[in-house]
């Protein structure tokens, strides 16, 4: 589908009754898009045909079909943009900001470390909170005293 004009999106901005969108044919439509070299980010689909974001995150909820397209198409971005990235066809900052979004292998990747570090940085104060109660209990039976 060719870009819409600012005439063709003002024209879907209409107040009234919410358009109806068809989850099967967005999907095609997404699955087309990406087949081409030059699509590389999702805003950039989703401003050609004045499609919200809004929409398609909705939409992957509501169609199995639809979350479907939407996953295998951001895998391919994902790859695309790796690819772009190390030709240094698209800039570092570009990818990192994003990548997460596109990646899902990667997205689990960076939740399972920050996960473990989580946890480390939880039984580091946890060790330290018993370590300062059994201080005061000390300090409390006259075991230790603090001395200026």
């Amino acid at each position: 589908m060719a870009s819409c004009n600012k005439a063709q999106l003002l024209e879907k901005r209409k107040p009234g009754r919410p358009r109806e969108y068809d989850p099967d044919k967005i999907a095609s439509e997404m699955l087309e898009w990406v087949k081409d070299e030059d699509s590389i980010n999702i805003a950039q689909f989703c401003a050609d045909r004045g499609y919200l974001p809004t929409l398609i995150w909705r939409l992957e909820k509501e169609s199995e079909d639809f979350s479907y397209a939407y996953t295998i198409t951001r895998l391919k971005l994902a790859e695309r943009r790796e690819r772009l990235m190390n030709a240094d066809l698209l800039n570092y900052g570009s990818w990192q900001r994003y990548q997460r979004g596109y990646d899902p292998f990667l997205a689990k990747d960076e939740d399972e470390k920050d996960d473990k570090d989580a946890a480390r940085r939880k039984g580091i104060a946890e060790s330290e909170q018993m370590n300062l109660v059994l201080l005061a209990k000390m300090a409390a039976e006259g075991q230790i005293s603090q001395k200026d």
